[in-house]
């Protein structure tokens, strides 16, 4: 289908990335007129608001996009989820795809039983880092250490257990699709929670050798290590602030919007949904898993 009109649901990322990145590939951009008065007063934004089409209610947005980007809360999404009738459209979700197992597994049956066209955005995988991670796993076996600190997140629901939030379910789902690509059996993957850091980590069975670990700090940083296995010979190493190269400013175009115009790019290919799909029935695995291994 061709799409023409990027219809955006959510007053975040959803104007701080979606936006800017649909606007930079020449897509009708269309948000409701509620934000209007943001975007008009935000020192970035408010560069687009001649270039963007208000639309009142959120029914009207919906019938007239091509292609809708959900960007609020995981309950949120999963409410629109369970309703939605019309699979002649895209639909761009946000991870995670809704607040707990249960109703992850309500929402896709529903999305892969009337065959919609959709994606859950999994950002790390359009980082130069994660690229470069990529490229080395298809040469050889490798050790991989990733250390991420994360600043304490202004959205509440983002540090809540029951909304979606949380360490894992919000911040270490992320390396959900990295395992996926990597080809990483869920069996091979073990979940390590003590206090205030999760620890996400391979067996012995695995080809690669993956430590991970993730916590909550007064300051965000990321580091990547890659190592040889046989020899571990130090192949990449990056230390960043964030996992997107620099930290996020409300005075500053958001740097995860590059990696947002390349995914709008890859939604054309035919096989994208199809890859969509496989990923987010992987990352229910991955969260099942976890919820197992914690009991």
């Amino acid at each position: 289908m061709s799409i023409n009109n990027i219809g955006i649901l959510g007053g975040g990322f959803g104007l701080y990335g979606y936006m800017p990145a649909a606007l930079q590939s020449n897509y009708t951009t269309l948000v409701l007129s509620k934000y209007k008065e943001i975007i008009a007063v935000h020192p970035i934004l408010k560069i687009y608001l001649h270039q963007l089409k208000f639309i009142d209610s959120e029914l009207d947005l919906l019938d007239a996009s091509d292609l809708l980007v959900f960007a609020r809360t995981p309950k949120m999404q999963f409410d629109l989820i369970r309703n939605l009738s019309d699979p002649s459209k895209v639909y761009f979700f946000e991870k995670p795809l809704t607040q707990d197992i249960s109703t992850h597994k309500i929402a896709l049956n529903h999305l892969e039983k009337l065959k919609f066209k959709y994606s859950v955005n999994y950002a790390f995988m359009r980082t130069d880092w994660f690229k470069e991670l990529a490229r080395l796993s298809s040469i050889k076996p490798l050790k991989i250490l990733i250390n991420w600190e994360i600043s304490k997140p202004q959205s509440k629901w983002k540090t809540e257990l029951n909304s979606g939030g949380g360490l894992f379910h919000y911040y270490g789902i992320h390396f959900a699709s990295i395992f996926k690509q990597l080809n990483i059996p869920i069996e091979s993957i073990r979940v390590l929670m003590r206090s205030n850091l999760l620890e996400i980590y391979t067996d012995d069975n695995c080809q690669f050798d993956i430590n991970l670990k993730i916590e909550f700090s007064d300051k965000s940083r990321f580091n990547i290590k890659v190592l040889e296995s046989s020899s571990d010979k130090t192949l990449y190493s990056k230390n960043l602030i964030s996992p997107f190269g620099v930290e996020i400013a409300t005075d500053k175009l958001d740097p995860r919007i590059s990696g947002i115009i390349q995914y709008y790019k890859e939604s054309l290919n035919q096989d994208f949904f199809k890859n969509a799909s496989s990923f987010e029935n992987y990352v229910l695995e991955f969260r099942t898993s976890y919820d197992e291994q914690s009991v």
